[in-house]
């Protein structure tokens, strides 16, 4: 797979937004313009990708043979749809899982990996941020707390931490932006490519859209060499996060393009 910063970013996503799509088997009607748009837009991704003599192009060409022959108004059981259906929507997923694995694997033979010791002690780090924080928030002799007041504040006090076992701690290193917004790495180490980026809940800032820039923070840093390994820290203080497993389950989905841990600090 040649490997193009941006076409290549956009394909794998739709790719992945598809495979979500088509999970939900009784929304997928064989016949209905809904869904073969669906599928169009699916062998449109796969094309981007692979050249026309590739064995995955093959394997859809396969797959793209059955569903043109199927029609739900075609059956006279229900039950015999189904089983024609489901079994198009489970050859197709794991041709979708078999090229995220490509891309990632292709990504860390030309970027390389994280090293794991550091990436173990840059997550205990993460981890310990609001312990931290508790700490400064109750001084001695009554000194008024140190805060974290906004999202420059969690960058700065992280920032100090990293300090402690990392010393090239490259800050604010620009990334162009797959989908046209202004896009920063927090802190990038370097040697140790791994790519540490924080945020900080706030009203108006809730799981859904948490959840959506993280996603366009991974199809963005899957671009940069440095990043092996990607962190995303939200630190959530008045416990503004309803469904943490929702953002996880959602980040899952796109863990065969880029090495990722999120971590919600309190």
């Amino acid at each position: 797979m040649e490997l193009n910063p941006d076409a290549k970013v956009r394909a794998i996503n739709e790719l992945i937004t598809r495979k979500n799509i088509i999970k939900n088997k009784e929304d997928i009607c064989f016949g209905s313009r809904v869904t073969q748009r669906t599928f169009d837009e699916i062998e449109v991704a796969i094309r981007v990708l692979y050249p026309s003599n590739h064995d995955f192009i093959s394997e859809w060409k396969d797959i793209s043979v059955v569903i043109k022959k199927t029609d739900m108004k075609s059956y006279d059981r229900a039950l015999d749809y189904n089983v024609v259906r489901d079994d198009i929507i489970s050859n197709t997923i794991g041709l979708i899982n078999k090229i995220t694995s490509d891309y990632r694997k292709y990504r860390g033979e030309i970027f390389g990996s994280a090293n794991v010791d550091s990436l173990s002690k840059a997550i205990n780090i993460c981890k310990r941020f609001g312990h931290v924080v508790d700490v400064m928030k109750n001084r001695y002799a009554s000194r008024p707390p140190l805060l974290m007041n906004d999202e420059y504040d969690v960058q700065d006090l992280l920032h100090a931490l990293l300090k402690i076992e990392f010393d090239d701690i490259r800050s604010e290193d620009g990334v162009s932006s797959t989908f046209n917004r202004n896009a920063r790495i927090d802190f990038v180490l370097h040697k140790e490519k791994i790519v540490i980026e924080c945020k900080m809940t706030r009203a108006g800032l809730n799981d859904k859209e948490i959840g959506k820039q993280l996603i366009e923070d991974i199809l963005k840093y899957t671009k940069h060499p440095d990043c092996g390994h990607l962190i995303c820290l939200v630190y959530d203080p008045t416990g503004l996060i309803v469904n943490e497993t929702g953002i996880q389950n959602d980040l899952n989905n796109y863990k065969n393009v880029l090495s990722t841990t999120f971590l919600r600090v309190k």
